[in-house]
């Protein structure tokens, strides 16, 4: 086990016991687990945030997370912007996106087109993905799209797309402190955004449909029974008539949904491996499509008040993903549970806690870290137990006393992302700084966020 960080930053909730677990049970697999400033315990989970695991071939399935939750950030571009103006279209976009709720907003074509197209950049992005996944055009991504995307994760598509969603998501409109590295790109005084959000339903029903539906545990009597009920019938569906591989591949199937070990391995090269592997990269393509539509909706709707408005982006970085990697001119399997893929990016973003600073970070290109870094300060508390601690009324006024406006545009709680449930953003950084997992570009403090 690889540690990024002073043991100090490690939190007492319980997550030296889940890594003291997980490197016990996975060490005959011959994984090597890496451990990130961001670590904290999350309820019902088997394995930390902040996590990062490399393996030859093994596909650990308590890693799996909600695929492509992750940052895209960049700086709003406009010589006529001041707080009020920035305030005056961030309410105006809360409005459109409340609306968008549970709306059906795209056709199926629509949804099966942009998959289409963005899987086609991705691809040309890392050419050795082609090989990997056995798609080298069109009519190959087409064919794979619906032998193994459900139609059910469609009509959650037609209806997620363009949404925040809840939790800590967000999107935020920061302001430039200080800048610490000369760059043509960033000023003091200049306004960043940051979203955090991710597939929404689409990578939430991958995961479940690839799980033991452990993740159901948060349910509660009946519901908890119906639940589990109508996802193992649509398990057995999917994998008995869709992807056949209950037949094909009926003991690494039935493991994979049955298997009650939540360290249980699934071999990358198997052929629900490789489904899996697929279906995975297939709902980062739905984040990226998500992510973009959020941030260039943003735009279209900030130009109808203020026409000289542009976009100039940073970056957009997935911390919760499985991809197949080349190191050392070898192939590995390398799993993010709450850790940044930065690949080549020259930026990354690492916000603070609610109403607290955040910043830009200087990727470092740290290839002991498999070029990653955490995605975030990190939390001392995990959410049930924050929403426990403080009060949704107590948490807004300790917000309101920062100056940061919140929008409202889900059902998340404000209690649990209280200030007081982080770690402290500048020890965070000094650690990464000391760990080479990033270097300061700029700090950055928030006028408003739209909170999830």
């Amino acid at each position: 086990m690889k540690y990024f960080l002073n043991e100090k930053l490690i939190p007492d909730d319980g997550s030296k016991k889940v890594l003291s677990d997980l490197e016990r049970k996975v060490k005959k697999e011959n994984i090597e687990i890496s451990v990130f400033p961001d670590i904290h315990y999350k309820k019902g989970s088997s394995v930390t945030n902040g996590l990062l695991t490399k393996s030859k071939n093994r596909i650990l399935t308590s890693m799996l997370g909600v695929t492509n939750c992750g940052f895209t950030f960049g700086k709003i571009e406009s010589s006529e912007l001041d707080d009020q103006a920035i305030l005056s279209m961030s309410k105006s976009y809360s409005k459109k996106l409340e609306s968008y709720s549970k709306k059906i907003k795209f056709s199926k074509e629509d949804i099966s087109n942009m998959f289409v197209e963005y899987a086609l950049k991705e691809l040309d992005k890392d050419p050795s993905l082609k090989d990997v996944f056995g798609l080298q055009t069109k009519e190959d991504i087409e064919i794979e799209f619906n032998r193994l995307i459900p139609k059910k994760i469609i009509k959650a598509a037609q209806v997620s797309l363009g949404t925040l969603g809840g939790g800590n998501h967000f999107f935020e409109i920061q302001k430039a402190q200080e800048v610490y590295q000369k760059d043509s790109r960033l000023n003091t005084g200049d306004y960043v955004y940051i979203l955090h959000s991710d597939s929404i339903a689409v990578g939430n029903l991958i995961q479940i449909y690839y799980s033991n539906l452990n993740e159901l545990w948060y349910l509660k009597g009946l519901k908890r029974l119906i639940s589990l009920s109508v996802y193992r019938m649509r398990q057995l569906s999917y994998f008995g008539f869709k992807t056949k591989t209950l037949f094909s591949d009926f003991k690494n199937t039935t493991k994979l949904i049955y298997g009650k070990d939540p360290h249980r391995c699934i071999s990358s090269e198997s052929i629900v491996g490789q489904n899996l592997l697929k279906s995975y990269f297939f709902a980062s393509i739905f984040g990226e499509m998500n992510r973009d539509m959020i941030v260039s909706e943003f735009f279209n709707s900030a130009r109808s008040s203020n026409g000289k408005i542009s976009d100039l982006r940073f970056g957009s970085h997935s911390h919760d993903s499985i991809s197949v990697e080349i190191y050392d001119g070898q192939s590995f399997i390398v799993q993010r549970n709450g850790v940044q893929h930065l690949k080549d990016s020259s930026l990354f973003a690492l916000p603070g806690a609610l109403g607290t600073e955040s910043y830009i970070m200087a990727n470092p290109h740290n290839y002991s870290a498999y070029r990653s870094s955490n995605h975030g300060v990190g939390r001392i508390m995990d959410k049930h137990v924050a929403k426990g601690a403080f009060s949704e009324s107590a948490t807004i006024e300790k917000l309101n006393r920062t100056g940061i406006k919140i929008f409202k545009v889900g059902s998340g709680s404000i209690s649990e992302q209280d200030p007081d449930a982080f770690k402290d953003v500048e020890q965070v950084v000094k650690e990464m700084e000391h760990q080479s997992l990033g270097n300061r570009f700029a700090r950055l403090f928030p006028i408003c966020s739209l909170k999830g």
